[in-house]
């Protein structure tokens, strides 16, 4: 019938689990542009140009740190918030990075990391919705699944 497609679902522990095994290769590279004294890359000079790659860094390293928070919690409405925020600097770091790609021939290799990161967080905040389903979940994954 139509209106009867439902968003995928998935387990929350699998949201977790991959989340976690994401965020500190996302934190190392706040870490990294944070403190970096050079941009190394085309990308990163293209950043270091739009607002600053320790900026970047520094919202790379806040996102985390807001993310790792609200699971901490364990508050659904500030994991919403939190993967919304990391898809949103997301989103900046990679249009930058296309910008070095399309105007620069910077290797388009440089914009999987940045747009596996807008895919993951985006998906997972639409997913989740910022307030919990109707059943209590926060994916509609049925219990035991």
């Amino acid at each position: 019938m139509r209106g009867d497609l439902q968003p995928p679902s998935l387990p929350a522990k699998l949201v977790l689990t991959i989340t976690l095994l994401f965020l500190p290769l996302s934190l190392l590279r706040g870490v990294d542009w944070a403190f970096i004294r050079e941009p190394g890359t085309v990308s990163q000079l293209m950043l270091d140009n739009s607002v600053g790659l320790h900026t970047w860094g520094l919202a790379l390293i806040a996102g985390n740190a807001a993310l790792l928070a609200a699971y901490a919690a364990r508050q659904h409405f500030p994991v919403w918030c939190g993967h919304g925020l990391l898809w949103a600097i997301y989103v900046g770091i990679s249009l930058t990075t296309l910008s070095s790609v399309v105007d620069y021939g910077a290797g388009p290799g440089q914009l999987v990391a940045p747009l596996g990161a807008v895919i993951w967080h985006g998906a997972i905040a639409l997913v989740m919705r910022p307030l919990p389903r109707r059943d209590g979940s926060t994916t509609g994954a049925r219990a035991g699944h």
